[in-house]
């Protein structure tokens, strides 16, 4: 099953005039940086993401190309122009051949509510720059208000207006409302004429189709943004076998991250409400959902996942199938399905069913679970028979349902042909598809190339050598296949679909022994028999490492309260104070030494930090012990710690101490993982003085 995320904002006041500055500001942040960290995050297979970015330039098609499936950058979009005025056309083309980085929705008519009520459904306010234009005459500031309020109330709030000179015709005047700010909430707003200009002289105003900052960053520096959370985390990650994995790992969707790093970049806090529920504007401006928190700045931006339930014709087409009263795409009320009036011939056909059973066939019919069910059910109540004489039953059968003498029409033709009713309504498929043997090229090749797990993961993620990429990966599938129709571009999408793959890192801390048989394998010097007991010496030291880890396995699922499994290991040393001042490394330097503890069966760990003749200890009451620690002689394998282990038991403080040792180079341990996440935060420091920080 294909999922489609879409990242979306619906964008208010402070969040409207943020993302302008956002756009100035994208020149700044290392869009790379931020791309690679959103798309390492482990999606859930055959994710399509879209992210959709305000410009276009080389650097976010680099990043688009090597990371992002798919990637929605700003197009000029119009909408139709109820007018057929010449000059407000030409100037229209100019937009679109100088301005093609801008996002635009133009509406033209004498009053834009009755456009916008018809067409607000059809928008995306987070990528749209508004161009309101009017041909009316003499219009008043009045006028100008009351458009900009209007606007505001549908969540418009970045809107250029074009109005005509009350003096010349030919000649427009650009307005556009400043927001006042005081304490991050609008105090007020002042509506302000930019310019006036005149068509055919367009090179005063193209600057006013720009990007402009219309509130500085010191003005949001101290501000909290309020985001309303519809659906967070948006969607559950579910493996291959996932019926077999009793937890569901949650991820938090791709808008969410997006935010956080950019108000992180650019100093801004950030607060989530949750809700459960998307909610609407009515017709007559009043919200519901998560739309009224924000008519109510409660929150100040809505971010979440498109739903196609959601969607204004989804929901009519199951109203409808309900036979409940809904309102058209066009306005318009339809009644609910009802009984269709007694009929007047001569038999009268109604009168044979009481109240009860009409109300009954109605409320039964529209309690059907699909339009087909019903379609099937109507069709199994009809009878074909010749013409005799002109006596039809259609007219009672029709009221008695509800339904249109259309559809019974349509249901008698399928029966004729001996055809089921089936509802083929959104399922055209008359879009280009791909042939399905090219597919399958593109799958046999990416299947061909050998793919490992990682080291220090539990995840069940594959990934594939350091030295592919998607690039390299197409080119050698030209090589295999010269005349496939396939693009780059599709076979990227098609791997970013259909595989859960990861490009891998350079190998470190390799075994050493791993190493030297692998090179005797594959060395042209040696004779067939020197390679195959180099083969088999690999394949032994293998099943030993493998041993410790299967014995480490089988205490995480042993789950018994007197038997404790931990693995214990030592970090590297930290020198302290560690500053970012060269002289530093020429002085001798305090060794903080981390020591960490892991406990196999709770999943849990603990650090002991501590420096010369420091060190921390607490009671155990456990009677059996299993110790897993690497073999390093001068930390853990040595007479000393084994010393201490049987002084331990002897002092009856454990029954028995079972203590295991891997092979070198074979020693990747949970205590890695915790140091792992350990070093990432200790990189996200520029100073530490004290073993506490």
């Amino acid at each position: 099953m294909f999922l489609t995320l879409i990242a979306f904002l619906i964008v208010k006041q402070v969040v409207t005039n943020q993302q302008i500055l956002i756009e100035n500001k994208l020149e700044e942040i290392s869009l790379n940086q931020c791309l690679t960290e959103l798309i390492s995050k482990n999606f859930p297979e055959n994710l399509h993401v879209t992210v959709i970015l305000p410009k276009l330039n080389a650097e976010i098609n680099q990043v688009a190309t090597e990371l992002l499936s798919t990637i929605y950058l700003s197009q000029i979009r119009l909408v139709e122009i109820k007018s057929s005025n010449k000059e407000a056309q030409t100037f229209l083309r100019y937009i679109m051949t100088k301005e093609i980085r801008q996002n635009f929705i133009i509406f033209l008519d004498d009053d834009p509510e009755d456009d916008l009520n018809v067409d607000i459904y059809y928008w995306n306010p987070y990528s749209v720059r508004f161009i309101a234009v009017t041909l009316e005459n003499n219009i008043s500031l009045k006028k100008i208000d009351k458009i900009f309020n209007f606007l505001s109330k549908k969540f418009i709030n970045n809107v250029i207006l074009l109005t005509k000179n009350e003096i010349n015709g030919d000649v427009f005047n650009i307005y556009n409302q400043k927001q006042n700010y005081k304490n991050c909430i609008v105090q007020s707003k002042t509506t302000r004429l930019l310019e006036t200009c005149t068509f055919g002289n367009f090179s005063r105003n193209v600057k006013l189709f720009k990007a402009r900052r219309h509130i500085s960053k010191q003005q949001l520096k101290n501000c909290t943004i309020r985001a309303g959370v519809f659906v967070a985390p948006p969607y559950v990650k579910k493996y291959k076998n996932w019926n077999t994995i009793p937890l569901k790992q949650r991820f938090y969707g791709l808008e969410i991250n997006l935010l956080k790093l950019i108000t992180k970049k650019l100093n801004y806090k950030i607060q989530y409400v949750e809700h459960d529920i998307m909610g609407d504007v009515l017709s007559n401006f009043s919200t519901t959902g998560n739309f009224d928190n924000l008519l109510t700045d409660k929150v100040d931006i809505i971010i979440g996942v498109r739903n196609a339930n959601s969607y204004k014709w989804v929901r009519i087409k199951k109203v409808r199938l309900e036979g409940a009263s809904y309102v058209n795409s066009v306005g318009n009320e339809v009644p609910a399905r009802q009984y269709g009036g007694d009929c007047r011939c001569r038999w009268k056909c109604t009168d044979k069913f009481t109240d009860d059973q009409k109300t009954s066939l109605i409320e039964n019919f529209s309690k059907l679970s699909s339009k087909d069910a019903q379609d099937v059910y109507l069709q199994s109540r009809v009878k074909l028979e010749p013409v005799k004489r002109q006596r039809s039953r259609k007219n009672v059968f029709v009221r008695l349902f509800g339904i249109t003498e259309k559809r019974l029409r349509h249901l008698t033709s399928l029966l004729q042909q001996g055809n089921i009713p089936k509802d083929m309504r959104g399922q055209q498929d008359n879009r280009y598809k791909m042939p399905e043997s090219d597919c399958q090229e593109i799958r046999a090749h990416i299947n061909k190339f050998p793919t490992k797990t990682a080291r220090y993961s539990n995840s069940e993620v594959k990934y594939l050598s350091a030295e592919l990429t998607i690039k390299a990966m197409y080119e050698l599938f030209k090589e295999e296949h010269p005349d496939s129709r396939v693009s780059y571009f599709y076979y990227q999408k098609f791997f970013r679909q259909h595989f859960d793959l990861k490009f891998g890192r350079p190998q470190k801390d390799t075994c050493s022994k791993c190493e030297e048989l692998i090179t005797k394998k594959n060395s042209n010097e040696l004779n067939p028999h020197a390679k195959r007991v180099a083969e088999a010496e690999l394949e032994v030291h293998k099943r030993r490492s493998r041993k410790f880890y299967s014995k480490m396995k089988s205490m995480e699922s042993l789950g018994r309260d007197d038997i404790a499994g931990i693995s214990m290991d030592f970090m590297q040393n930290l020198p302290l104070p560690h500053i970012p001042v060269q002289e530093v490394f020429y002085y001798r330097q305090l060794w903080v030494n981390v020591f960490n503890i892991h406990h196999i069966s709770a999943g849990n760990s603990m650090y002991y930090v501590y420096h010369e003749g420091q060190a921390k200890k607490g009671p155990d009451e456990v009677r059996h012990l299993h110790l897993f620690s690497d073999a390093c002689g001068g930390q853990n394998r040595n007479h000393t710690l084994l010393r201490f282990l049987c002084a331990l038991v002897q002092t009856k403080r454990f029954e028995t101490i079972n203590y295991y040792t891997p092979i070198r180079g074979h020693s990747f341990m949970p205590n890695d993982r915790n140091f792992g996440t350990l070093k990432r935060r200790i990189k996200r420091l520029d100073r530490v003085y004290v073993p506490k920080q």
